[in-house]
């Protein structure tokens, strides 16, 4: 006669079951809390280039033949450009520039403007090797694709450089060269 083993291996016991579910545990909680940080980098990454793009956007509407008004006289000469002001870190203005001094002044008409929100601010504004610069206006005026970047003064700089902070201390810096190209590191 044959013996039957009855013994039973099959299924997991006490403790195998334990540890699986100890490590599972213990990765979602590393995903969870890690979401947090990925999400803020994911958000200043894209206020990033939401500011770039403003910027773009100013040196499209330079460039291009655009009608403007500028009280009673039309003309397809004026400039427009992005002002940033440290007195205001979570607003930058596309302005619209009327006496085409490369220079944003108040009082010259605003064609949009952005609110940075989710806690980002910009913390720090560089005019070429000054980086104590509290205001930056950034300029194109047609048919010259020059971009012209001021600290507010009449002087020009070959460079600017934007720094935005999230409110947990990560950094992005948008650069704009004076050929217009822009980058963001």
């Amino acid at each position: 006669m044959n013996k039957i083993n009855l013994k039973n291996d099959r299924g997991f016991s006490l403790i195998e079951l334990l540890v699986s579910i100890a490590i599972l545990v213990i990765v979602s909680g590393i995903v969870f809390f890690n979401q947090s940080g990925f999400n803020n980098n994911v958000l200043l990454e894209n206020l990033a280039y939401e500011i770039s793009l403003t910027i773009r956007q100013a040196q499209s509407y330079g460039l291009q033949s655009k009608e403007t008004k500028i009280g009673a006289i039309s003309t397809f000469e004026a400039g427009y450009g992005v002002y940033f002001d440290l007195a205001n870190p979570d607003k930058l203005v596309l302005y619209l520039d009327e006496n085409e001094d490369h220079i944003y002044d108040l009082g010259e008409t605003e064609v949009d403007s952005l609110k940075i929100t989710g806690g980002s601010e910009i913390t720090k504004l560089c005019a070429g090797v000054d980086c104590n610069v509290t205001k930056l206006s950034i300029s194109f005026i047609r048919p010259d694709p020059t971009a012209y970047i001021s600290n507010n003064n009449a002087f020009l700089e070959s460079t600017g450089k934007i720094t935005i902070t999230s409110k947990k201390n990560e950094e992005k810096v948008i650069s704009i060269n004076r050929l217009g190209q822009i980058s963001i590191d």
